[in-house]
This record gives C-alpha cells, sequence and structure tokens, in this order.
C-alpha cells in the first residue's frame, strides 16, 4: 500500500482444513488477518482488485449473518413472490454490514434480520 507504515498487520493465522484450488492442484489454506488499524483493512479490501487472480479476499462474517446473508438471497431468488425482484440485490459492505438496496426505486436498507428482508420487498 502507498504510505502505509512497514507493520500494519498485527497477526496472521492459518484457519481451517488445507484444500487443492479448482483445477491446478495446488494447496491452499484459509489465512485470517488482523490489521493493526481499520483504515489500513479498509486500504487493503478497497485495493483487492488490484491483487492476483489467485488470491480471494473476503471479509469474514459471524455464523449469525452469513445464515442471514443466505437467507436474505433465497427469499429474493424465491420464485414465491408475488412480484418481480429482478432489481433487488443483497451484498455484503466493506463494514461486514449485510444491505439489500432496490435499483429501479433507489432504495436501500441495512438489514439485521429476515423481517427487515421482507418488509424491504413489501412496499
Amino acid at each position: 500500500m502507498d504510505d502505509a507504515p512497514i507493520h500494519i498487520i498485527d497477526r496472521a493465522h492459518r484457519i481451517g482444513p488445507v484444500y487443492e484450488r479448482f483445477g491446478d492442484k495446488k494447496k491452499c489454506q484459509t489465512v485470517l488477518v488482523k490489521f493493526t488499524n481499520f483504515s489500513y483493512r479498509t486500504r487493503f479490501y478497497r485495493k483487492r482488485s488490484k491483487l492476483d487472480k489467485k488470491y480471494k479476499v473476503r471479509i469474514d462474517l459471524t455464523k449469525e449473518n452469513y445464515g442471514l446473508f443466505k437467507e436474505a438471497i433465497t427469499i429474493i431468488n424465491s420464485k414465491s413472490l408475488s412480484k418481480k425482484v429482478n432489481d433487488v440485490y443483497v451484498f455484503v459492505d466493506i463494514n461486514c454490514r449485510i444491505k439489500i438496496v432496490d435499483t429501479s426505486r433507489e432504495e436501500e436498507q441495512f438489514v439485521e434480520s429476515i423481517d427487515d428482508v421482507k418488509n424491504f420487498l413489501a412496499y
């Protein structure tokens, strides 16, 4: 990173099992990184697209938030909805908050429960 000091990582740990990447048979393992400062983490995350494509950088969600995220996606992709939701997206922002966006209405909302998703879609 451009003007960052030498020590921007507080600690890093390998976690989980070793696995093979798709197709190339190289051994990989997830690494969890704690930065010394929140702004360094934010800058690194924003510049992740400039990394070599063999590296994946993701923000880690809690088990509860990951479940909520998956359920929100399931609701939006559900065929049982009474109206079309082609312009509605759910994603996780840089601060690990789940957000739902309707591009046709130009509205967005943070999601803290599945009721937030249902209420957003009930317009």
